[in-house]
């Protein structure tokens, strides 16, 4: 039997070309979906330069966020070949990949947050400075593994944006593609055809009607394909190993093999933010608009908010971003702040002269403010020794200062809800207020406790 699907819009949300998807294919992969979930899985390249690489992942998911760190192999080392050999590389270009493969070592960070993907890459003894922040759908080569799709793949490819991971000419025509549904005994095949080509997946009835292999042809040639292993998992069919092949070739280019994964457990983090995966206020962010903006602590900002944030009201960029500018500058630490005083004193004296008013000028107020307190107990709870109290102030400090730019940026639109009684956008800008409170101070300050003493104080040993 051959049957004529119609396009329905999935409601996994829209990933690349997801909508374009039918629901007959989509729909079974929502029985995967958990609200929070953390699986450990390794992929192991089988062909071409990087032939025997295995390398270690941690996928952690909340909502709609996902997170995924490469560890890279047991030295922290990652593919450099990408399918060549390295034999057919040029001695010169060889050589740079492989000091590039010692000098990239260390966990590397994807993270779906928002409608962006960021990635950070935290090579062997330092954090980063720069990293990437970009539209998913313009996110080649940094979109983290999302297990709930897995099976609709017929490549593999990481520097492709769609979750189809082949390549946008290859997808020309996709969008109009007409698809059919034949059943042949335990499966059930869904073919999109898109001119001379086409993508074939097949659906395990036997496995809750998700797709166990996704094959795409060019003409009557195959040109790669996916087979995907599930395993029943707390009531729900979930992928535990993953195939790709080239053309018909027997032995696959690539295997992901799942270790363990767990779904809506206690112990999950609940929240995921860029925060969590290294991003400090001061990182560089490149991808959005060809200008690099900046993450303080609650969201993307621009260039010129970060200047204004940092010349205007004061704030400082986090410690290991100055240190290493400054070292960038042959400069100490001491005299790059003492350099950023001397630019603040002057975009201040201009703004002052612009706008007649010092918003940087902290409100003088009877009462005192629940933020000083909160950090005043939390120094006596957690007995912080003197550096740690230092940096707790500086916390604040920040923290306080960001909380106030935001406050007047939004003065009169906070003006005007109050004079409206709009409780619905007052309770909007104390939302932001309250998430700095939680991302750019209680955050922070919780890292400055040793992991052993906290578990100490709450165990009571």
């Amino acid at each position: 039997m051959q049957i004529v699907v119609a396009v329905a819009m999935a409601t996994l949300g829209q990933v690349g070309l997801l909508e374009q998807l039918p629901g007959r294919l989509v729909r079974p992969l929502e029985a995967r979906q958990a609200h929070t979930s953390e699986v450990e899985w390794t992929v192991t390249y089988l062909k071409g330069g990087d032939a025997g690489l295995v390398e270690r992942h941690i996928t952690r998911t909340v909502g709609d966020t996902v997170w995924e760190v490469n560890s890279g192999d047991e030295h922290g080392y990652h593919r450099i070949a990408y399918g060549r050999l390295l034999s057919e590389m040029p001695d010169h270009v060889r050589e740079k990949a492989q000091t590039e493969k010692v000098e990239r070592a260390g966990p590397y960070h994807s993270l779906l947050f928002d409608s962006d993907i960021w990635h950070l890459e935290h090579q062997r003894n330092m954090l980063p400075l720069t990293g990437f922040a970009v539209p998913k759908a313009q996110a080649k080569g940094y979109r983290p593994l999302d297990f709930t799709m897995a099976g609709i793949a017929p490549w593999w490819d990481n520097h492709e944006a769609s979750i189809l991971r082949l390549r946008e000419t290859l997808l020309v025509g996709f969008e109009s593609a007409t698809y059919t549904v034949t059943s042949r005994d335990r499966i059930e095949v869904i073919t999109a055809e898109f001119g001379a080509k086409r993508i074939e997946w097949h659906l395990g009835k036997t496995r809750g009607g998700q797709p166990v292999s996704a094959s795409f042809y060019q003409g009557d040639r195959l040109s790669s394909s996916s087979h995907t292993e599930l395993t029943e998992m707390d009531g729900r069919w979930f992928p535990t190993s993953m195939s790709f092949y080239l053309r018909d070739d027997e032995q696959p280019c690539k295997v992901i093999k799942v270790q363990q994964a767990s779904f809506d457990q206690p112990g999950h983090i609940k929240e995921i933010t860029p925060n969590d995966i290294g991003v400090l206020f001061g990182t560089q962010l490149y991808g959005h608009a060809g200008r690099p903006h900046r993450w303080d602590g609650t969201r993307l900002i621009t260039g010129e908010e970060y200047d204004e944030l940092i010349y205007i009201y004061g704030l400082r960029p986090d410690p290991y971003i100055a240190e290493k500018l400054a070292e960038a500058m042959g400069m100490t630490v001491e005299e790059h702040l003492a350099q950023m005083d001397k630019t603040m004193e002057q975009w201040r004296a201009k703004y002052l002269e612009k706008h007649g008013e010092a918003p940087w000028l902290a409100k003088k107020t009877e009462e005192p403010d629940p933020w000083d307190l909160y950090v005043t107990e939390f120094i006596k709870k957690h007995k912080l020794d003197e550096p740690r109290i230092k940096r707790a102030n500086e916390l604040l400090k920040n923290a306080k200062k960001l909380r106030d730019y935001r406050q007047h940026k939004n003065r009169s639109e906070i003006a005007k809800a109050r004079r409206a009684r709009d409780e619905e956008k007052l309770a909007h800008y104390e939302q932001i207020s309250e998430r700095i409170f939680q991302k750019v101070l209680v955050y922070r300050l919780e890292k400055l406790v040793p992991r052993e003493q906290k578990k100490a104080q709450e165990t009571g040993t």
